[in-house]
């Protein structure tokens, strides 16, 4: 009886032991399955992470482009702004600048114009000097000679009165003109 109880239990052990050797290997499998799933699970988030990351990162980067050309619009404007201030002031300086330019050429074309009139009435007067100086030896000479003159054929000595002054002329002739 012990015999048959030892090997009922043996029987029984052995049986309890192949159980817990297939629920084991079942186990084992269910585990095995777990980690595929889970590894494809975490590979699977991985990629959702990745492109979730992918495209946060993305939206950031255009984010931030529209900043900067909004920025950088905005800094355009300010130059532009800027350098239609200064184009202005340029082109005021300029024409101030041309302005006074004009007046300093106006004021020496002035000042040439009646340094040439002074030296224009200077030369006329010593040129009306000249003449009558000239005039006056020649009138002088003239009386001196008139005897003289007279009495070649072809000149005739011609006197003028003008008002007070009495000028004389020697006028060249044709004897068979006269």
């Amino acid at each position: 009886m012990l015999d048959t109880e030892k090997e009922l239990l043996k029987e029984k052990i052995k049986e309890a032991l192949i159980q817990q050797s297939q629920l084991q290997e079942i186990l084992e499998k269910c585990l095995e399955e777990e980690r595929q799933r889970n590894k494809k699970a975490l590979v699977s988030a991985a990629k959702l992470e990745k492109e979730a990351m992918k495209d946060a990162v993305l939206k950031a980067i255009e984010e931030e482009r529209k900043n900067l050309e909004k920025a950088h619009a905005e800094e355009r404007e300010l130059w532009k702004t800027e350098h239609a201030k200064d184009q202005e002031k340029v082109s005021q300086a300029i024409q101030k600048a041309i302005q006074e330019q004009r007046k300093i050429s106006q004021e020496t074309v002035k000042a040439a114009i009646i340094e040439e009139q002074k030296r224009s009435e200077k030369a006329v007067e010593e040129a009306v000097k000249r003449t009558r100086d000239e005039l006056i030896e020649y009138v002088k000479e003239q009386k001196r000679e008139k005897s003289g003159f007279s009495q070649q054929p072809g000149i005739k000595f011609l006197t003028l009165k003008m008002g007070e002054r009495t000028q004389y002329f020697l006028v060249p002739y044709k004897l068979d003109e006269i």
